[in-house]
């Protein structure tokens, strides 16, 4: 559902896929967070969900469908290369931040 009507909003698995990698490629350590969830924020708003960033830095985005989303946006510092590893018919996505959550 979306929060102006009561249709279902249309994520794609493209459009999944293109969130999980752009996370994953965003540098987000421990109180640094910002620019990833600001990307949440612009996934969520394309897709006409109310949102915001609550004051410790959540991203909030309340809704009545069947799917919870919950985890934590910060990683460790470094540098791990975002790559996507063509295994067949599926994908497997290696990066910072990839595997923890």
């Amino acid at each position: 559902m979306n929060a102006n009507s009561s249709e279902p909003t249309d994520v794609t698995a493209a459009d999944a896929r293109e969130l999980l990698v752009d996370l994953v490629s965003i540098p987000s350590p421990t109180r640094e967070e910002r620019e990833a969830a600001k990307r949440l924020v612009d996934f969520f708003e394309a897709h006409d969900r109310a949102v915001w960033i609550d004051a410790v830095g959540n991203v909030r985005a309340p809704a009545d469908d069947a799917v919870l989303l919950t985890s934590h946006i910060d990683t460790v510092p470094g540098d791990i290369p975002v790559e996507v590893e063509e295994t067949g018919d599926d994908e497997v996505l290696w990066g910072r931040g990839s595997v923890d959550a």
